[in-house]
């Protein structure tokens, strides 16, 4: 899944680049753009072909857990052929950290030189790739921490960490960028619910009868502000202090925190419901 990550990023730059050959008036860039459009072909090849690696180096690995180990020859086989098997399990997410963190210098180009409308694209192959190199990152990990001799875990942690890097270019955002994620949505204003729960109250845990009181707003809103709530209440105050905030319209509908009963799982026969409604209200039940 990291390497399809990574083949994502550098084919989202390999697109800005095409984009960017064509665009009308930018004929003397067409050799330019087109180059790059290449050297995103090639790395999204080599990170697609990475993947079918990763799962025959994932199989080897099962393969080596499931040999016989009944006399000490064989546990020795065993061993030996885990040890081995484990390496290379290393060795390709590490081939796919390296591979796509030399898309960030074409995503570094297109962001600075590409057709300006083609910025968010930018943007999501940057993250795709991002994601790429630290999900690599937790195999590598994972692999390196089962492997018993000392020195491939050396010399892998040395690339490791050549590889984790992120080069300058990409962890300052270019100026293009910078202004596209300006103009992403803000504040949110969601108006008009036929009720909003806030279980507003004091700042303790609640027990009993107190757990059935959830402060109900009807016609209720709330104001968000760089994803955080900022304000909740009535929605003419809301809508009054939402400016240009994007506006969703909740008439009809419940706006409610999100809830996670953690007890509430499949050991019994049907579900907990009442159960949790009882222990809400401070009742003792038969499973307590």
């Amino acid at each position: 899944m990291a390497a399809l990550m990574g083949a994502l990023g550098a084919s989202l730059g390999g697109m800005v680049a095409n984009l960017s050959a064509g665009k009308r008036g930018w004929d003397d860039k067409l050799e330019y753009f087109s180059g790059w459009a290449v050297k995103a072909q090639q790395l999204k090849d080599e990170l697609l072909s990475l993947v079918d690696e990763d799962t025959a180096a994932f199989n080897k690995v099962m393969d080596a857990l499931a040999l016989p180990k009944e006399s000490a020859e064989e546990k020795a086989t065993r061993a030996a052929t885990i040890e081995e098997a484990t390496k290379h399990a290393a060795e390709i997410p590490l081939k796919v950290m390296e591979t796509a963190s030399r898309s960030y210098a074409l995503l570094a180009e297109m962001a600075e030189r590409g057709n300006p409308v083609s910025i968010s694209d930018v943007g999501v192959g940057t993250l795709a790739t991002r994601a790429c190199i630290e999900g690599a990152a937790l195999n590598v990990r994972i692999n390196l921490g089962q492997l018993k001799k000392r020195n491939p875990k050396r010399i892998f942690r040395r690339r490791f960490e050549r590889s984790a890097r992120i080069p300058r270019h990409s962890s300052r955002p270019s100026s293009r960028l910078s202004k596209a994620a300006k103009q992403i949505v803000k504040s949110l204003a969601v108006l008009h619910a036929s009720q909003l729960v806030t279980l507003a109250g004091p700042n303790r845990f609640r027990v009993g009868a107190k757990m059935s009181t959830l402060a109900i707003i009807q016609d209720g809103g709330m104001l968000i502000r760089d994803g955080k709530i900022d304000l909740v209440g009535a929605s003419t105050e809301i809508e009054n202090k939402a400016g240009d905030s994007e506006v969703i319209d909740a008439r009809g509908k419940v706006v409610l925190p999100g809830f996670v009963d953690a007890h509430t799982h499949l050991v019994f026969a049907g579900n907990r419901l009442d159960d949790f409604e009882r222990r809400a209200r401070g009742e003792r039940t038969n499973k307590s």
